[in-house]
């Protein structure tokens, strides 16, 4: 009935399931939230060609309804097996699985730029800024910039990227200008101050030099003493590989 099992509650007494234990700590409900954490947003190749078909309607992605499988296909790039699909109609969960959620949370697979090309195959992937306007009423929270397509457009796409989410008010890490490229995403959720650290394990190029935008590295870049930093002032910080 409930993507989470249960509505919070204000108060204990409200708990539909109670034992009794030896102990004087008391479980206060009201105090926790709910995160979902999605894997990459990638609006490039075939999505972006979807959402033409659709006027340019990104809402779609997150309606899909349920589906079935009906098949198997061979192969991916990988040389993987993938199943064939059939939509079979019905409201779907996964706008509901986001919006609902205290805080959501996902990659974004690409570099952004307004009026962006379209690439039909391979691996470069820029994604139209229009798209994040369905993110946004997706309800997502923090987008990472941390990974191996945020620079597919070079430095403009990593800047168009933050000020794109900027503009819409959602939080991001991963990438930025020199030192700035490690600083955390915030977010304040249920009362706590949560930071999020994101990076990625590009060698080489991808990593900010002093001066340049790039991303900040998980094995490179000063990770353990970020999370110290933060830890001083944060409730909970969460590193965004």
């Amino acid at each position: 009935v409930s993507l989470f099992g249960v509505d919070r509650i204000s108060d204990l007494r409200d708990w539909p399931l109670r034992a009794s234990v030896p102990s004087s700590e008391t479980w206060d409900p009201s105090a926790y939230w709910t995160w979902v954490a999605a894997g990459d947003v990638m609006m490039d190749r075939g999505v972006a060609l979807a959402v033409r078909k659709r006027d340019g309607d990104g809402d779609y992605l997150f309606d899909g309804g349920t589906a079935k499988v009906t098949g198997v296909r061979c192969c991916s790039p990988f040389g993987f097996e993938y199943p064939r699909t059939e939509q079979t109609g019905n409201r779907g969960a996964v706008r509901n699985l986001f919006s609902s959620a205290d805080l959501a949370t996902a990659n974004l697979e690409s570099a952004v730029l307004v009026n962006a090309p379209y690439h039909p195959k391979g691996f470069t992937f820029t994604a139209d800024a229009s798209l994040l306007d369905a993110v946004d009423r997706a309800g997502f929270d923090f987008m990472s910039l941390g990974n191996n397509h945020v620079r597919n457009a070079g430095p403009r796409g990593i800047r168009t990227a933050a000020e794109q989410l900027d503009m819409r008010g959602i939080v991001h890490s991963g990438a930025g200008l020199g030192e700035h490229a490690g600083a955390p995403g915030y977010v304040d959720v249920n009362g706590q101050r949560v930071a999020i650290i994101g990076c990625d394990a590009i060698i080489g190029s991808w990593t900010a030099d002093p001066g340049g935008l790039g991303t900040f590295n998980c094995r490179h870049s000063d990770v353990e003493g970020r999370i110290r930093q933060e830890r001083a002032t944060a409730d909970l910080v969460v590193v965004y590989p």
